[in-house]
């Protein structure tokens, strides 16, 4: 699909309502500089040309907005049919740089989002893995931070891109319920409530927790569900 870069990997497929396809990969160079490509497609195979440059948008790095070697990357369509990406790039073991973007329905940087469609985040803390919008269309964006161990965090923005600090503290809200390791598996909202399965390595090294913690969509921990906000199924360790 991209036949000059030295790399390429696709990590979003989605149908739009208009029943063109969308395809999202990220493409690095040589010098493992990154670049994120979007190509929409309608239902024949065809490249839509009306979409972007000829039918593809390209989010280029550079040194302003630099990926290399990403790892993370994610994406959901709105159901207005704008495009959220969330990337993030690493060297060794911690975070450098990594953006949440947001491609308009013509298939251009969404310049009524945050500053001219991108927001920028040089954190060695945290970043997204999953991403949902809620019915009035902010944004909730969770992953792992390491604030000395793997937890939990969930970030809410308005539909601009700006956060929105009536949310948990400040706009975030850090889950950190005595377990290490925390990854996220799925998030999702159900009946005005964030839900969040992570899996947890707890300080026994023998077993790994598959819990659920349910927030309120102002980011409080909701104490009433399982035991204090937290629903946990232990497992074997696969690793022992």
């Amino acid at each position: 699909m991209w036949s000059d870069s030295t790399y390429s990997v696709v990590f979003f497929t989605g149908v739009r309502s208009d029943h063109n396809i969308i395809i999202a990969g990220s493409s690095c160079e040589n010098d493992g500089l990154c670049h994120i490509i979007i190509s929409c497609y309608s239902p024949n195979g065809e490249l839509f040309k009306p979409f972007g440059v000829n039918g593809k948008c390209i989010y280029k790095s550079d040194e302003g907005r630099r990926f290399v070697k990403l790892e993370k990357n994610i994406a959901i369509l709105q159901p207005d049919d704008k495009l959220l990406i969330s990337a993030a790039s690493s060297q060794g073991m911690m975070q450098k740089y990594s953006a949440l973007i947001r491609i308009s329905a013509e298939g251009f940087l969404d310049t009524t989002f945050a500053s001219g469609g991108v927001i920028d985040k040089y954190s060695e803390t945290d970043f997204a893995d999953f991403l949902c919008v809620e019915k009035d269309g902010k944004i909730i964006a969770a992953g792992q931070t390491f604030l000395g161990e793997h937890k939990v965090v969930v970030t809410r923005y308005f539909e601009n891109g700006k956060t929105d600090s009536t949310f948990g503290i400040k706009g975030k809200t850090i889950i950190d319920l005595a377990h290490t390791e925390d990854v996220i598996q799925s998030l999702f909202i159900e009946n005005d409530r964030i839900i969040i399965v992570k899996k947890s390595r707890a300080f026994d090294p023998g077993k790994i927790y598959l819990s659920i913690v349910r927030l309120s969509l102002n980011g409080i921990i909701d104490y009433s569900f399982g035991n204090k906000g937290e629903l946990i199924i232990s497992i074997d360790n696969p690793d022992r």
